[in-house]
C-alpha cells in the first residue's frame, strides 16, 4: 500500500515522473512505515518483570497470553514502545493493583475508567493480564488525541476485545454545559502527543495547538448498569488518570459521581437506575509538579475533593529521574502527611525548572463498600518500603 500511495503521488507530478523512472526507489523510507504500521508484540508480564514485580503467581492462576499493540508512527511514546517491548506504562499503583487482582485469583465484575489513555498502554496491558474467564471485565479509555485514540480502537479489535474494551475521544473537563459540541484547546509538539495539556507546554515552551472534543466525566455513558449488582446500580471500579495537570478539572467534571456518597451510605431514589454510579477509587499516579507552588494548590484541592466525596486518601511525592531507576522497583515515593503541603510548597520555592521536571504526586483514593470488593483491602496496591526515600534530597543532588 506505502508503495503505490507514493507511486500515485509520483504519477501526478510530471517532475515526480520523471524522477521515478531514472531515480532509486526509498526501499528503507518504505519499509520503516510499513514497520510503523504494523502491530507489536506485547508479553504482560514483561512490564512486571521490569518492574521487578513480577512475583510467582499460583499454579491455578491463568498465564496470559501476548496481544498486540497499534502504535502512532512518529510519537515518542510509540517509538519508546516499538523499541522496548514494553507498554508505557510505569503508573505505580495501577501496576500493583492490577498484578494484585491477577495473582489474587479476582473473580468477578470489574468496571474501570482512564482517562488520557493514549494509544492504551495501560489499558492494553490490564485487558491482557486478567482472564476473561473470571473477570467480567468493561473498561473505557478515554483520549483526545485522534490518531492515539484511532490506534487503540484497532488495538481493541485486533485482540478481539470489543466487549470488554471501549474508547471515547474526548479531553475530561469541568463544564461542558455551555456547548452543544463543547472542545478543548490542548498544547501539543510535533512527535509528542502523548504529552499534551491543557495548562501548559512540556516542551519547553514550543508547542503549538490542537483542539479536541471534550465531555464532563459524569456526562459519559459507562459503566453500564450491571443486574444483581448493588440492585443494577453502576458501580465504577476504579477511575484512573494521567491528563497532564489537567486532573483536578477532570476531577471537578465527574462531581456528580465523586460527591454522590458524601452524605453517608447514599439516600435511596425512586429507581436505582436514577443513581449516578458509585466510583470504588481512584488513582492519579502521574500528577506533575513543573509549575511548583501552584501543583502543590491544585494538589490540595484534589485532596479535599476525594476527602469530601468520603474517601480515604493517600498522597505521595514521588522522584522519576535516577533515584527511581536506581530504586529496586524503579519507584521513589515519599509519603506526605496531613498537613504537610504549606511545608511542601515553602521547600519547593527553591528548586529550579529542571529539578521540579523530575517530580510529581501520585494520589489515591478508596472507598470501603460491599459493592466495591475488587479494590477491598486485599487486593489494594502498597507500596514496599524500600521503594520509599527522601524524594526533595534526591532531587536536590542532581
Amino acid at each position: 500500500r506505502g508503495a503505490l500511495t507514493l507511486l500515485a503521488s509520483r504519477l501526478r507530478d510530471r517532475e515526480g515522473l520523471a524522477e521515478l523512472l531514472t531515480g532509486p526507489w526509498p526501499a528503507a523510507e518504505l519499509l520503516a512505515a510499513a514497520q510503523a504500521r504494523a502491530p507489536v508484540q506485547i508479553s504482560p508480564r514483561a512490564l512486571l518483570a521490569y518492574y521487578r514485580l513480577d512475583e510467582a503467581a499460583p499454579s491455578a492462576v491463568r498465564q496470559p497470553p501476548p496481544f498486540r499493540m497499534y502504535l502512532l508512527r512518529d510519537d515518542s511514546i510509540s517509538l519508546a514502545v516499538r523499541a522496548t517491548g514494553l507498554p508505557f506504562c510505569g503508573s505505580p499503583l495501577w501496576l500493583r493493583w492490577v498484578a494484585n487482582l491477577w495473582r489474587g485469583g479476582y473473580r468477578g465484575p470489574l468496571h474501570l475508567l482512564e482517562g488520557g489513555a493514549e494509544a492504551g498502554s495501560c489499558s492494553l496491558w490490564a485487558a491482557a493480564l486478567l482472564d476473561p474467564d473470571a473477570v467480567a471485565l468493561r473498561l473505557a479509555g478515554v483520549e483526545p488525541i485522534p490518531t492515539a485514540a484511532a490506534a487503540f480502537r484497532r488495538s481493541v479489535r485486533r485482540n478481539g476485545w470489543r466487549g470488554r474494551v471501549e474508547v471515547v475521544q474526548a479531553a475530561l473537563v469541568n463544564d461542558s454545559a455551555a456547548s452543544a459540541s463543547p472542545t478543548l484547546r490542548l498544547r501539543v509538539t510535533a512527535g509528542r502527543s502523548g504529552e499534551a495539556s491543557a495548562v501548559g507546554c512540556s516542551a519547553g515552551g514550543v508547542c503549538g495547538s490542537v483542539t479536541v472534543r471534550a465531555s464532563r466525566l459524569d456526562a459519559l455513558p459507562f459503566p453500564r448498569a450491571v443486574p444483581g449488582l448493588a440492585l443494577g446500580r453502576r458501580v465504577l471500579h476504579c477511575l484512573k488518570l494521567n491528563v497532564m495537570g489537567y486532573e483536578l478539572e477532570a476531577l471537578q467534571g465527574g462531581s456528580r459521581w465523586l460527591l454522590a456518597e458524601a452524605g453517608g451510605r447514599g439516600a435511596r431514589v425512586e429507581a436505582a437506575k436514577q443513581q449516578p454510579p458509585l466510583v470504588c477509587s481512584v488513582l492519579l499516579d502521574e500528577l506533575p509538579l513543573r509549575a511548583g507552588q501552584e501543583d502543590v494548590r491544585r494538589l490540595g484541592a484534589i485532596l479535599r475533593l476525594l476527602r469530601g466525596g468520603g474517601f480515604e486518601v493517600e498522597a505521595f511525592l514521588r522522584e522519576h529521574r535516577e533515584g527511581a531507576a536506581q530504586a529496586e522497583h524503579r519507584v521513589l515515593v515519599e509519603r506526605l502527611r496531613p498537613g504537610s503541603l504549606a511545608r511542601l510548597a515553602a521547600d519547593l520555592q527553591p528548586k529550579t525548572a529542571k529539578e521540579l521536571e523530575g517530580l510529581g504526586f501520585v494520589v489515591a483514593g478508596w472507598r470501603s463498600r460491599g459493592e466495591c470488593g475488587a479494590v477491598a483491602p486485599p487486593f489494594r496496591p502498597e507500596f514496599s518500603p524500600e521503594d520509599f526515600g527522601p524524594v526533595l534530597q534526591q532531587s536536590a543532588q542532581k
